[in-house]
């Protein structure tokens, strides 16, 4: 998965960007570049090591044209095209897009995210979901200071700023590295930018309010406690096209 430190691929558009994110003016935009040369470093790393097939779940736009023929590109969709067959999950490029997206309405909106009391980021979500059928992580690349939360769940995760030397890294240790699990049930607890927004999110089924603007899930399984986080985009991402900060091809 590309960037999901800033711009949600989950709240924005459902495990991945929504299948209309295609502004033609962003085409040249160095963010898409730079994000898919990121993606190409760790494909080509991948496939040195034999890997046969790379799916590419976009959180972060990447320039399409720019991609290596080898690699297809999931936009859309309601679940992670994630299951047993894989061999790992990486993330890919994690705070590149910090600069453009530092006050995006989405992180505005939905302030903090709790597992059991423990803090939680996208990364770290989709990381205990693909613990959660099977599929390790096999590394991070990008900024130093995006792993802060999933490393207190997986703790000598494989980490590096260049996304080939981290996917080397995780596959040149792959017998080692084993899928992540929560054993028990999970209470998700959602903490609210207003009042207003932790009212609408118990709207949606299974939600109770807690606190002013805090709301809980109890959550049997990881796929139940993965689709309520994936739900509460509708609330988180109510007022996005609003942001002064995003891009104004968005707001056609």
């Amino acid at each position: 998965m590309c960037d999901v430190s800033r711009i949600s691929g989950l709240l924005g558009g459902s495990n991945g960007l929504p299948a209309w994110y295609w502004f033609p003016e962003l085409e040249k935009d160095a963010l898409r570049i730079r994000m898919a040369h990121e993606v190409n470093n760790a494909a080509q790393a991948a496939l040195q090591a034999g890997a046969t097939e790379i799916l590419v779940h976009e959180a972060c736009p990447v320039d399409m044209v720019a991609l290596d023929e080898e690699i297809r590109l999931i936009r859309g969709g309601r679940r992670l095209y994630l299951d047993k067959s894989f061999t790992g999950i990486a993330f890919v490029g994690q705070g590149i897009a910090r600069k453009v997206t530092a006050q995006n309405g989405i992180e505005k909106n939905l302030q903090a995210i709790e597992f059991n009391g423990r803090a939680v980021d996208e990364m770290t979500i989709c990381a205990l979901y693909a613990g959660s059928i099977g599929v390790p992580v096999l590394c991070a690349s990008g900024e130093r200071s995006c792993f802060k939360k999933i490393e207190r769940f997986i703790p000598g995760l494989i980490t590096a700023k260049d996304s080939r030397l981290a996917m080397k890294q995780g596959l040149e240790n792959i017998a080692k590295i084993k899928p992540i699990t929560l054993r028990s049930k999970i209470d998700i607890t959602f903490h609210f930018g207003s009042e207003t927004l932790a009212i609408m999110h118990t709207r949606l089924p299974n939600v109770t309010k807690t606190g002013k603007r805090t709301t809980v899930v109890h959550a049997k399984t990881m796929q139940e406690a993965f689709d309520a986080y994936c739900s509460c985009g509708l609330v988180a991402s109510v007022d996005w096209l609003k942001n002064p900060n995003i891009h104004q091809s968005c707001r056609k």
